[in-house]
């Protein structure tokens, strides 16, 4: 199944420019020489700059899922869940009709084949120089009732005041 409406974008600044914020110098707890190496492997040489902590990784989330709950005819929204994270999921992540899955696209298809509107966030903003992300987010929504141009916009509106700029791939509809 393939979504009806599709934004591929990138984050290209930090999303709260010119506030301070707290140091983000997280690491996850390590417990024997295992732990290192195996942290030690996800890293990669890349150029991609870290615009988020950990812990403003998901104060964007949250920006994120609050503007798709202002979406009339959203029913399920599915977030991709990445590890490590060093800090506890905020409440407002909490929901029922939000959940956190591994593979978010293939979720989202199998709940759309069901009928259900469902919108999918795949979000891959690097939170710290040894992960493997490049920052980049994919929103998708399956199954949108009628009428929904006029969220839709309203949502990548407000995209880049979170500072994600449109990539390449842009906005399918």
């Amino acid at each position: 199944m393939t979504p009806a409406l599709t934004y591929h974008g990138t984050l290209v600044r930090p999303f709260r420019p010119g506030r301070p914020g707290k140091a983000g110098a997280y690491v996850p707890p390590f417990h024997d020489p295992l732990d290192f190496d195996s942290y030690r492997l996800m890293g990669q040489a890349g150029t991609t700059r870290a615009h988020l902590s950990y812990p403003e990784h998901y104060v964007l989330l949250t920006a994120l899922v609050a503007a798709v709950r202002q979406m009339p005819g959203v029913a399920e929204v599915l977030v991709n869940s990445r590890m490590p994270s060093v800090v506890r999921l905020p409440e407002a992540l909490f929901g029922i009709n939000l959940f956190f899955v591994n593979d978010v696209m293939a979720e989202a298809r199998r709940v759309a084949a069901e009928g259900c509107s469902v919108l999918a966030i795949d979000e891959r903003f690097l939170r710290h120089s040894i992960e493997r992300a490049d920052n980049s987010l994919t929103v998708s929504w399956f199954n949108p009732p009628d009428g929904a141009d006029g969220p839709w916009a309203a949502l990548l509106a407000q995209m880049p005041g979170l500072g994600l700029v449109a990539d390449a791939r842009g906005v399918a509809a």
